[in-house]
């Protein structure tokens, strides 16, 4: 996801301003502008969340401020738990973790680090771009014709497309690669078709 900080403005911080203002940070307006007030509001809750108080909302803090409620289906709280000790980050967190080509598979995401050298993780991105193509074009922009390509060719074109967004000596992701699938991986829509494709796993 795009890390939002003083001076972004929009949707995202119009839901990070109502979350903080529920859980009593913030005492000001939502107004979708993210100013000194927000930045204030969400340093006391890092703080109070143990987290580093910076004053930005990258993966780590949203995930804090949306977790999955305890609520949620038995599937999704399986499929959260699980993703905990598969990729080491809670949830909602788990849902987005991505990991470069350090075993080979090119790409490892989600909570079951899905990939592509398995060829598990194509579909649940293809039943993305079918199902919700407005939000893979928001957060993905110019780029996701190359990302389709990928996905709906071999396993090697997706293979080969992997090697293009990361830094292949670390095998990790370029920061707005990166950045990209966080996002994707915290949006609600994302994370049913993750709990949709862990299903027969947890049959």
């Amino acid at each position: 996801m795009e890390i939002l900080k003083r001076g972004s403005s929009g949707k995202r911080v119009i839901e990070v301003q109502r979350a903080l203002q529920e859980a009593g940070f913030l005492n000001g307006g939502v107004d979708g502008l993210f100013g000194s007030d927000t930045e204030a509001a969400v340093k006391s809750f890092q703080r109070r969340s143990g987290l580093a108080a910076d004053g930005m909302v990258g993966p780590t803090t949203w995930a804090r401020l949306f977790p999955i409620k305890i609520t949620a289906d038995l599937s999704t709280r399986s499929l959260a738990l699980t993703g905990t000790f598969e990729t080491g980050q809670l949830a909602s967190g788990c849902f987005a973790t991505v990991a470069g080509n350090f075993d080979g598979q090119g790409i490892s995401y989600g909570a079951l680090q899905w990939n592509f050298g398995q060829g598990t993780l194509q579909p649940l991105l293809k039943e993305m771009m079918a199902a919700h193509p407005d939000i893979m074009a928001d957060i993905f922009g110019p780029d996701l014709d190359a990302l389709q390509q990928a996905v709906n060719g071999s396993k090697q074109d997706a293979l080969d497309f992997a090697n293009t967004i990361q830094h292949t000596s670390r095998y990790v992701l370029l920061p707005e690669w990166k950045s990209r699938f966080n996002r994707l991986g915290l949006t609600p829509e994302f994370q049913a078709i993750e709990v949709k494709g862990s299903s027969a796993y947890l049959q």
